[in-house]
């Protein structure tokens, strides 16, 4: 059942506390668009804060997708002010982008997210019970399994340029309605975004198509309770694919490497998952790749044929599958401690680090061209000064530069549970 205003203070409290039941954090991170949910989310997380003794910091994006955006930033950081939280304004841009703008928009939001966070390891979201309705019924409509028909889950593990780090949706179980109620028994007003009415959207047509639903017996609380249902499915399909994953899996110069014979054994739907996160993992994507790309993928352990998929190149080398790093999706990638969310390198202050690249890897001796696949090879990260090519410390050992990826614990951990 969803909560009502009486229990809301005392729900959010409890959901927070579930959250960290091993110690609080030092600072606890809100995402806020203006809108009534994530809105009354600040207010619920400050006061929370507050209680507790730990500092709150807040975060707008603008996507700048509209002219009113801009003003509408400034006066969510005032807001947040006056609650007596610091906001900071991350402003999304999105030249060339002409189609898909909401879902290309949601994933540069959780980038900009990640670049604003810093130390922070907790983003509180403002989604709600409304959203997960909408959210099951979406996936419904494009044919999603038992992963997409669970819905959002209440804490999502993310991966970032600096590091993993955790989405919270307390309010989950909370109606719109509730947390509006909320604001205005606070006399706090809030932004209501136009693009929450337009019908070209399928969220508002999905949202449009609740009441008609709830008129043949099929209710907001029917579509969560077999949401849980379907979760606690996901949640064992997940234990046997880590199991999977113990069994088959290595990790090779930041490559997933599968024992294909190992692999062919289990049920095609734990395959399935094992692929989609190894893709996933590899390809530093946020969301799993779709049905028709991994079908594709295991047609590589039987035909042999490599193919590029969200990032990664799937292919067969002596007799084992691989996925690595698509060169191009990182050849223009620069950084100077994190590397494609997934290494951690030391250089120094006028360095660089970048992919090796194939004219690169050329100059290397040949005994450790040898030793990895060359697609394998031009991806690995390299510092550079200038374009000067100093080390390729995950080719070398001893390297007192050091390059640390994921080892195949932290992989199989990376399975969603």
């Amino acid at each position: 059942m969803s909560v009502t205003l009486d229990q809301l203070a005392s729900h959010f409290d409890q959901s927070m506390r579930a959250y960290f039941s091993e110690g609080f954090p030092d600072c606890i991170g809100v995402a806020v668009s203006g809108g009534s949910d994530s809105l009354a989310t600040l207010f619920l997380t400050a006061k929370w804060c507050r209680e507790v003794g730990i500092d709150c910091r807040a975060v707008v994006i603008d996507h700048a997708l509209r002219d009113q955006s801009s003003a509408e930033a400034k006066w969510v950081v005032q807001t947040a002010k006056d609650l007596g939280v610091l906001c900071s304004v991350m402003v999304w841009s999105h030249e060339g982008v002409s189609s898909n703008i909401q879902a290309q928009a949601r994933t540069a939001r959780y980038q900009l997210i990640d670049a604003w966070r810093g130390k922070i390891k907790h983003v509180v979201t403002g989604h709600t019970y409304d959203d997960q309705v909408e959210t099951v019924l979406l996936r419904l409509k494009r044919g999603s399994g038992v992963d997409g028909l669970s819905g959002m889950s209440h804490h999502r593990a993310m991966q970032g340029e600096n590091g993993d780090w955790s989405l919270l949706r307390p309010n989950l179980t909370v109606e719109r309605s509730v947390l509006r109620d909320y604001l205005n028994k606070q006399g706090q007003t809030w932004i209501d975004d136009p693009s929450n009415d337009n019908d070209i959207f399928d969220r508002v047509q999905m949202r449009r198509l609740i009441p008609q639903l709830q008129d043949h017996g099929i209710t907001s609380e029917t579509i969560v309770k077999t949401a849980d249902r379907m979760r606690r499915a996901q949640q064992a399909l997940d234990h046997y694919t880590r199991e999977l994953a113990k069994t088959c899996v290595s990790i090779e110069y930041g490559d997933v490497v599968v024992d294909p014979h190992i692999f062919q054994t289990a049920p095609e739907d734990i395959q399935f998952r094992l692929l989609a996160q190894a893709i996933s993992w590899v390809g530093s994507q946020t969301y799993k790749p779709r049905f028709s790309a991994l079908e594709t993928a295991r047609q590589v352990v039987e035909h042999g044929k490599a193919v590029n998929i969200a990032g990664t190149v799937v292919f067969q080398h002596k007799g084992k599958l691989r996925i690595t790093r698509e060169y191009e999706a990182i050849k223009s990638l620069e950084a100077q401690s994190h590397f494609d969310q997934r290494w951690s390198i030391a250089c120094g202050p006028t360095e660089i680090i970048r992919a090796l690249g194939p004219e690169m890897a050329v100059t290397l001796d040949k005994t450790t061209r040898k030793l990895i696949p060359h697609r394998t090879l031009i991806v690995q990260p390299a510092i550079f000064e200038g374009n000067e090519l100093k080390s390729v410390p995950s080719l070398e050992p001893t390297s007192q530069k050091g390059a640390t990826i994921c080892g195949q614990d932290i992989f199989v951990s990376h399975l969603r549970h």
